[in-house]
């Protein structure tokens, strides 16, 4: 029988039984979805992995409020299109000559945000450090980033919105 298919042309290969076994239990998806035979994902794989990764996420994230540092509240979204939605929160500071409004990033209390977040049910993570943006970004949410993050690795959330 065939223990492993090989396509030398487009070096192509799939797993024998035992490993297409242990892949699909790693990644919690179905041996069909490894070997390409449908595109959909059986919820019962999905939602069980998404939720230990996204708990492992909360985990990791779990970093001391700095002192003598500014915070500001960011969010981000997964909109129907898959395209991510980031918004911060904002405080008005003037109007520009045609009289549109100005507006830029305002500063929060960690703690306080924290505490908001924790009441509606969506915890807020602490991002003091350039490798959790990467994982803020795979799984979103609310984040309270330290200033120097904002401008080192997310400038556009300091920079004026005018609407």
């Amino acid at each position: 029988m065939y223990e492993q298919y090989k396509d030398m042309k487009n070096g192509v290969s799939l797993p024998d039984a035992y490993n297409l076994r242990k892949i699909s239990a790693e990644f919690g998806v179905s041996s069909d979805y490894v070997l390409g035979l449908t595109d959909e994902l059986e919820t019962k794989y999905l939602a069980q992995d998404v939720t230990l990764l996204y708990k492992k996420y909360k985990q990791l994230l779990v970093n001391p409020i700095m002192e003598n540092e500014d915070y500001y509240w960011i969010k981000i979204e997964v909109d129907a299109d898959r395209a991510y939605i980031r918004s911060t929160q904002t405080e008005w500071v003037g109007f520009t000559e045609d009289g549109k409004e100005i507006r830029v990033a305002r500063k929060v209390i960690p703690e306080n945000v924290i505490e908001l977040c924790n009441k509606v049910g969506d915890s807020a993570v602490i991002i003091n450090k350039i490798s959790d943006i990467g994982l803020f970004y795979l799984f979103g949410g609310n984040a309270i980033i330290t200033e120097n993050m904002c401008r080192e690795c997310m400038p556009e959330v300091l920079e004026p919105k005018i609407s």
